[in-house]
């Protein structure tokens, strides 16, 4: 047991005797910038168009589906548990697929 506790002991000051004797670089905010700029332009691929276009094609379905299921219950007057178990599901849906649409240009952006 003793040796437990001095291992413990002694990777704590292990731990603190690194944290203090660390050097610290100068922090350069030009630094992503440069390197940024020394990478080649970005290409528009294939790939990325077939995956915006099926993003779009989603939300649009899903908005029409949403608004159908709107239009439904509504003509019905009931509104059960699973209604709203379903508009739930199609907004998450709904959200997720702008989120995915959006999302790229936020993160170059913040970088």
């Amino acid at each position: 047991m003793k040796t437990d506790n001095n291992k413990e002991l002694s990777d704590r000051h292990l731990s603190q005797l690194i944290k203090h004797n660390l050097l610290e670089a100068p922090p350069s905010p030009w630094f992503t910038r440069k390197v940024l700029n020394r990478l080649p332009e970005r290409k528009i691929k294939v790939a990325s168009l077939v995956e915006y276009s099926l993003y779009i094609i989603g939300i649009i379905i899903s908005g029409i589906v949403t608004a159908r299921f709107v239009i439904d219950t509504i003509s019905t007057g009931v509104i059960t548990v699973g209604n709203l178990f379903t508009y739930a599901m199609l907004f998450t849906l709904f959200c997720s697929l702008i989120y995915l649409l959006i999302s790229p240009w936020y993160t170059t952006e913040m970088d």
